[in-house]
Formats: C-alpha cells, structure tokens, sequence
C-alpha cells in the first residue's frame, strides 16, 4: 500500500473519497480545503464523498472554504 503525502491536490471528490478510504492519501496535514461549487457537489449527491474527505482533513487549524458558483458572480455584478 502507497500512501501519498502531497502539497496539492485536483481531485474529484469521488476520487479522493476512495483513496481516502483506501488509506492511499493521507489528509491529516491538510491546510487548505477548497471545494468549487460546492454547491453543485451537494445537488449531485456527492455528500457521503465530502463528509469523508472533511473527516479525514483533522489538521486544527485547516481553513476551509467552500465556494459558490453563483455567489462569485454575484460578486462580480455587484
């Protein structure tokens, strides 16, 4: 079994639910979590996917951010 430290992560949430699960990456240290239109992940119920991911990031001080489709162009016309 590899297991993966890595400073940047592109994933699909599916994707890093299973390797998360598979005990392949290791999200311990994680600083940042950045998911793009969340919103969009949780009307295509990608919730169980997320939950682990979250789960699995158990640095104390991650900052995590959660971003809206719709709200940056909201900012954008403002």
């Amino acid at each position: 079994m590899l297991l993966l430290q890595m400073d940047l992560v592109v994933a699909t949430p599916k994707r890093l639910s299973h390797l998360v699960k598979a005990k392949q990456v290791d999200l311990a240290s994680v600083q940042f979590l950045i998911l793009d239109e969340a919103d969009k992940l949780f009307e295509q119920g990608f919730v169980s996917y997320i939950d682990r991911i979250i789960l699995a990031c158990s640095n104390p001080d991650i900052v995590s951010l959660l971003t809206l489709c719709c709200l940056v162009c909201m900012l954008f016309l403002a």
